[in-house]
């Protein structure tokens, strides 16, 4: 199985096209700007096949699939293929095939068509940016549902799915905000950039988005100096005074049901009108699918109920039990991988999204040691909390099969191999597999004897 340590290919004008067009995409792609302003043009398809094409040609699609994270990635795809043939409604499957056909070689483009460290860094400069143009969009331009802010329409047209998005920008945003970003008009433009991030994510009202900023923000903080420590607490305090202040009171409400609501929310809830209390139920709701889901993995371990057919195998558990179904989706990406396409399936996703959190946290903490790789270290770090981030918003959300992980592990990959290939990075392997001192011959008895006449 490949490393990321293998030699790099010839520098090509395939590859390096391919790379330009790989911003290209990942910019549209994130920041939703051709689908809220020209959502009739198909751009984003043109561009997206184009990259595809010059992955092949360019030869970086072999690499990207031989390393054991792209291997999990391919054999995830292909268990739901195997488990398709099984499920409760072959055609509605492979409908999720082919939507999974479209987000999951977004890997092969960013690890197959990103070789060196400065386009891995153009690349997280790229998704920052792209995240701030959604945020701006969502401001501007978005929708509201039950006073949560959205996209009026595609892909992130839901509350929860938009939070997520800007929630995975930020650590990109915080990484160009030090001296290992860039230059001083980016550390600059990075804090306001930030703070409308944050405050765009904040009236998405997701509750999943606000558990994932304080499980990133304590692996950030285990990870900073005993200084930086003492900031980020007073930020966080800072930021939590101003949000009680700015944010709607039916926005600060829903986020206190994070907690077990007692009486008082209950009461505010009934004050505030209908939003609140579906709020409550859609807490108790998602309970109710999650316990759904674990039902329905335990009764199909293999194949599942099928890939997209959880609504239908929950409606069949329903009717069994003698009650209504819910019709929604499992709300929870690791049991919808594995109700949907059974435990191996299951199996397959954890391992993409395990390997990629060990990649970058043994980048991390191995170049943190060498002040010639501070750079990188960085950059794993905000990789590495952007992955943090996926892993508990995932736990809320049905987002198996969509292109943030695809994105995230290809980025993974691409540093991995660019780390290896710089030269503070070779020296140090040359070093570390330095052959030992070479033993003196002990003399002969004669050579001994000629010594002492």
């Amino acid at each position: 199985m490949a490393t990321a340590t293998q030699a790099l290919p010839p520098t090509s004008a395939t590859r390096k096209a391919g790379y330009f067009f790989v911003l290209f995409y990942l910019f549209i792609a994130y920041s939703r700007v051709i689908e809220v302003t020209a959502p009739s043009l198909r751009i984003t398809a043109l561009v997206y096949a184009t990259t595809l094409g010059l992955l092949f040609i360019s030869g970086g699609f072999m690499p990207a699939l031989l390393h054991r994270i792209g291997c999990f990635l391919a054999a995830f795809a292909i268990w739901l293929a195997i488990a398709t043939p099984f499920s409760v409604w072959r055609g509605g499957s492979v409908g999720v095939l082919i939507e999974l056909s479209r987000n999951l070689p977004v890997y092969f483009l960013v690890a197959g068509l990103i070789w060196e460290f400065g386009e891995v860094r153009r690349v997280v400069h790229t998704l920052a940016y792209a995240i701030l143009t959604l945020a701006l969009l969502g401001l501007f331009f978005g929708g509201e549902m039950d006073g949560r802010l959205m996209l009026a329409s595609g892909k992130f047209a839901n509350p929860n799915d938009f939070a997520q998005a800007l929630l995975i920008g930020m650590p990109f945003w915080w990484l160009m905000a030090t001296r290992y970003g860039g230059g001083p008009l980016r550390r600059l433009a990075a804090f306001p950039a930030f703070a409308v991030i944050a405050y765009a994510m904040g009236l998405t009202g997701s509750r999943a988005a606000l558990l994932a900023a304080a499980g990133a923000g304590f692996v950030f903080f285990l990870h900073v100096s005993f200084p930086n420590k003492l900031r980020l607490a007073a930020a966080a305090a800072a930021a939590f005074t101003l949000a009680v202040i700015v944010l709607p009171g039916s926005l600060r409400v829903r986020y206190l049901t994070i907690f077990e609501p007692d009486e008082s929310v209950f009461q505010k809830a009934q004050e505030d009108g209908p939003s609140l209390e579906k709020a409550l139920g859609s807490k108790e709701g998602r309970l109710a699918l999650l316990w759904a889901s674990l039902k329905i993995t335990l009764a199909n371990p293999l194949f599942g109920a099928g890939p997209g057919m959880f609504q239908v195998a929950e409606q069949n558990l329903a009717e069994a039990e003698g009650r209504s179904a819910n019709w929604r989706e499992t709300h929870n990406a690791f049991t919808q991988a594995s109700s949907e396409g059974g435990l191996p399936a299951f199996v397959f996703f954890t391992a993409v999204l395990v390997l990629s959190l060990r990649t970058c946290h043994r980048l991390h903490k191995g170049c943190s040691r060498d002040p010639a790789l501070l750079q990188i270290a960085h950059t794993a770090l905000a990789l590495e909390i952007a992955l943090v981030t996926y892993a508990v918003t995932a736990f809320f959300s049905s987002v198996a099969y969509g292109n943030l992980l695809p994105t995230l592990a290809g980025l993974t990959v691409a540093l991995e191999r660019a780390a290896a290939a710089t030269p503070a990075s070779a020296e140090k392997a040359k070093a570390e597999v330095a052959p030992a001192r070479p033993l003196r011959r002990r003399p002969s008895l004669r050579a001994q004897a000629m010594r002492t006449r």
